[in-house]
């Protein structure tokens, strides 16, 4: 029976943030494209299950890393109906059936807090629980939890707000150091908290400066 090989992508925009994780699933056409599962959000207004259809990780203007965690029968994945990109919450197949089956991460109860498995859950700590999920349903082996459990940061690693140009040293293709977001009209009020695509985190403007979880 065909087989897919499941793979960690960790993204890190500097060595100071903590690591966004995802689980990308490979298609039958071409491994270097596939479906990425994670979920997205911020301590302070929780977190979302989303599945990135047609995506492929080479791409990604973002560092990260790619780890192989282990393979899959095939009749557990449902590849995309056609090659557009897409975003959405709607699961295809059992390996995404099983991503629903555990709850993202609700609003932390302090966020500036050490992350922990309870209460103050993220990203890295519910890739950690969905692999744990695909193992009990015996659709991989137990060895995947022990592989994307070592690539987690320690709990106090890149806690607290950041202000913009502290923590976002991110690089683009080629070297070149990654934009940050522009500065609101001058004397702009403080904002509330917004999602920030390129960096897959939210911020928030001060008044004076951007302030980034």
């Amino acid at each position: 029976m065909d087989v897919r090989t499941l793979r960690l992508v960790s993204f890190r925009q500097s060595a100071r943030m903590r690591a966004h994780f995802a689980i990308f699933v490979p298609s039958a056409r071409d491994e270097r494209i596939g479906t990425l599962i994670h979920v997205v959000g911020a301590p302070m207004a929780g977190y979302r299950l989303e599945f990135k259809r047609n995506y492929c990780p080479d791409a990604s203007n973002q560092p990260h890393t790619v780890i192989s965690i282990g393979q899959v029968y095939a009749n557990h994945v449902v590849d995309s109906a056609n090659d557009l990109q897409s975003i959405d919450d709607r699961p295809n197949g059992d390996i995404e059936v099983a991503a629903t089956q555990v709850p993202p991460p609700r609003i932390s109860e302090n966020f500036l807090q050490p992350v922990n498995d309870t209460t103050n859950r993220r990203c890295q700590e519910w890739t950690t629980d969905y692999v744990r999920r695909l193992v009990d349903l015996g659709y991989i082996g137990e060895e995947a939890v022990n592989t994307v459990h070592a690539q987690r940061d320690p709990p106090s690693h890149g806690i607290g707000l950041q202000a913009a140009g502290r923590g976002q040293g991110g690089r683009g293709q080629g070297g070149q150091a990654a934009a940050g977001p522009a500065e609101p009209a001058a004397q702009a009020s403080p904002s509330s908290w917004v999602w920030d695509e390129n960096y897959n985190r939210y911020r928030r403007w001060n008044g004076t400066e951007w302030i980034w979880q």
